[in-house]
């Protein structure tokens, strides 16, 4: 149908293939189990789970965030670039806005804002969605680009 389910035990990424630019994109997002979930983008020539930039929803810590690609002693990691509280009652859909204008990012949740920042997006970027230790369900997914 409509919707994408999927469950997964460790980080996980699905690549949409989809190359944006500036861009506006609605989905909703259910955690039904698990820790988090949200979207992202990944180098246009790289492999889905180098994710550089993108929002999650974290239900273990009940916040939103938006990540970003940070160095670590391993090599680049995705971590929080920064944090909001969320009450996430469970087994509930939430409505994700993001708008992309260059490195200019705004993120809403349930029509509500809570980031407005430049955001690391890679200039060559593909979307996708990920999960972390999730059981998790994406749905009503659109995609704008814009001028």
């Amino acid at each position: 149908g409509d919707t994408l389910c999927g469950r997964h035990d460790g980080s996980f990424a699905l690549n949409t293939h989809l190359c944006v630019d500036r861009f506006i994109m609605e989905y909703e997002v259910l955690i039904e189990e698990g820790f988090f979930a949200g979207v992202g983008a990944v180098e246009e020539k790289s492999g889905e789970n180098a994710v550089k930039a993108g929002t999650a929803l974290d239900a273990r810590s009940q916040s939103v965030h938006v990540m970003g690609d940070s160095f670590g002693k391993t090599g680049p990691v995705l971590k929080p670039l920064d944090s909001a509280g969320f009450p996430m009652p469970t087994k509930r859909w939430h409505h994700v806005r993001i708008m992309v204008r260059g490195p200019w990012t705004d993120v809403f949740y349930d029509d509500r804002l809570y980031f407005s920042l430049a955001l690391p997006w890679p200039a060559k970027k593909k979307l996708v969605f990920f999960a972390c230790d999730a059981k998790v369900f994406f749905r009503n997914i659109h995609v704008h680009t814009l001028e």
